[in-house]
């Protein structure tokens, strides 16, 4: 993990690991998934550090192609049927879109799943289970790594959405109720309920953070707020920890085998709302954060190869150095939103690029301001020979 104390730094959130804190959801019967964090209880403290010093507002999400599979035996049919079901969910990690499983390109990769993996290699598993008659029963940790090249242009190649690895840090303001108690949840408050909202989010590769419910938060924000989706508060209080996204949410039991959730996830001016049903708070809390990634893939990701690609002049300023100018065009030539990019000339240390896109240029926004390394300087669009134009200043290194 890359702790950073600067302003607007990024933070590296592992996905992958051997601890026991993972998330865990039934697949095909008996067998579950998971992905394992790496070092969550130093990963919790991290967060909440950089949430109380409201110094961070992306994440770089490390781990998205690797999963924690639980598994009975090393046999190659069960190895097989475990890495089709991790590759699914991968997938709809790196799109953005749960949706995506139902297309066939996705279910032609699915039914040849080893041809995307790197590497695997088994454990001896340290989260217990038991058969029905309450039996302990031993299972292995199947550790898979995934080529993500080959996951990536195969997804390109189909025109299906890619999302990368920095993505938009979460605050989740959520309040449970449980015997006609409503209490806003966060590791210390409430720690199972966070933790499973947790990992659902890590689940789907959303690096999410907590309030931490304090008295400058107990002052500023109730129980009675969040429950009622009172924004403004909500909103304000906020502001300290950084999050580029708000997750305002609740959720609470109707009978003996259902609850009921409403969640409003708000992303600077655009606003997503939703409501589910579930047999149990856990089923409340994955649809939540399926409803949250999908949400924030159809803002983030890139759907590439798109026909008419866009065109922007980008100019940017403060490129005084010779390891600026490589380090930018190292940058251009890596940001997903980018096709291409041509020098258009050289005054000084201001560079104009040609560039055409992969994505709308609100979107090409969106991922900019999230890296850090541009800084927009004025947020409305000029015209050049009817191409758009938009100057920033160069960040350094």
């Amino acid at each position: 993990m890359k702790l950073c104390l600067k302003q607007n730094c990024l933070r590296e959130i592992s996905l992958n690991g051997t601890g026991l804190n993972g998330i865990s959801r039934r697949i095909n019967g008996d067998r579950s998934i998971g992905v394992v964090l790496t070092l969550l209880g130093c990963l919790f403290l991290a967060l909440n550090l950089f949430g109380s010093l409201g110094e961070v507002v992306a994440a770089e999400v490390k781990g998205l192609y690797d999963v924690q599979v639980i598994v009975h035996s090393q046999q190659r049919d069960e190895r097989r049927s475990a890495s089709q079901d991790a590759l699914a969910e991968i997938i709809v990690r790196i799109s953005g879109q749960s949706s995506v499983l139902q297309e066939k390109e996705i279910q032609d990769m699915l039914m040849d799943p080893e041809q995307f993996v790197n590497s695997f290699a088994y454990h001896s598993s340290s989260q217990p289970e038991y058969d029905e008659d309450n039996n302990l029963v031993m299972r292995l940790q199947l550790m898979l790594s995934f080529d993500e090249s080959a996951i990536k242009l195969r997804l390109k190649n189909n025109r299906f959405p890619i999302w990368g690895d920095n993505r938009p840090q979460v605050l989740v303001w959520w309040a449970t109720e449980h015997q006609g108690q409503r209490t806003l949840v966060n590791f210390e408050q409430l720690p199972e309920v966070a933790q499973q909202i947790f990992n659902n989010g890590v689940r789907r590769g959303l690096p999410l953070d907590f309030p931490l419910l304090d008295i400058q938060d107990s002052v500023s924000v109730s129980v009675r707020d969040v429950w009622g989706f009172f924004k403004q508060p909500i909103v304000a209080a906020s502001q300290r920890y950084g999050a580029e996204a708000v997750l305002m949410g609740r959720n609470w039991q109707t009978s003996e085998d259902q609850w009921r959730g409403t969640w409003i996830l708000q992303v600077g001016a655009e606003e997503f709302w939703y409501e589910g049903d579930g047999a149990d708070a856990a089923e409340i809390f994955s649809q939540a954060m399926d409803f949250t990634a999908d949400a924030l893939g159809q803002l983030y990701a890139i759907r590439a190869g798109v026909e008419h690609a866009p065109k922007l002049r980008m100019v940017v300023t403060g490129v005084n150095q010779l390891e600026d100018y490589a380090e930018l065009q190292r940058y251009l030539a890596e940001l997903s939103a980018v096709r291409s990019a041509r020098l258009h000339n050289v005054a000084g240390g201001t560079l104009a690029y040609d560039l055409e896109l992969d994505a709308d240029l609100l979107q090409l926004k969106q991922i900019i301001r999230l890296d850090h390394k541009l800084t927009l300087q004025k947020d409305d669009y000029l015209w050049v020979d009817d191409t758009p134009l938009l100057e920033y200043r160069w960040n350094g290194l």
